[in-house]
């Protein structure tokens, strides 16, 4: 009868092989990032979503839609949780974007239709990211609005 022979050291190898490797594949199932927080989507068919100018009394001059630019900082809502996007069901959100959707309608709504969506923007170039974990070249522009 012939006898098999095991190489003990190809063996011991594949074990630690198998060993890391069940490691690596199990050591992250504990970790769990916490939820991020999204405000409720907004209801583009409900009036208060919109900021409106009907001023084309001619229907002959343009339809000017415009998007806002990202006004709203990182706030805490009421559990303390740290939300990085505007929330369009809170009024002093709408009312930052408004400071800055009417006074561009000042001048291009002017004689024409003017439309701005208020949207759950998010806020910061380093919470977008943009600079996808290059945050130590960012510093300095965290309070700038992209």
């Amino acid at each position: 009868m012939n006898k098999i022979y095991f190489n003990k050291e190809k063996n011991i190898r594949l074990w630690y092989i198998v060993t890391l490797l069940l490691c690596v594949l199990f050591s992250g199932c504990d970790k769990m990032e916490a939820q991020e927080y999204i405000p409720q989507a907004p209801d583009y068919s409900d009036s208060t979503f919109w900021y409106t100018e009907e001023n084309d009394k001619t229907g002959k001059n343009a339809d000017v839609f415009y998007i806002v630019s990202t006004w709203e900082k990182d706030w805490k809502d009421e559990n303390g949780t740290i939300v990085h996007y505007a929330d369009v069901y809170k009024k002093k959100h709408r009312d930052d974007m408004t400071k800055e959707i009417s006074a561009i309608a000042a001048y291009m709504g002017k004689d024409n239709n003017f439309y701005s969506p208020f949207y759950r923007h998010i806020w910061g170039i380093e919470r977008s990211g943009f600079f996808n974990g290059r945050e130590k070249w960012a510093k300095g522009f965290e309070n700038q609005r992209v």
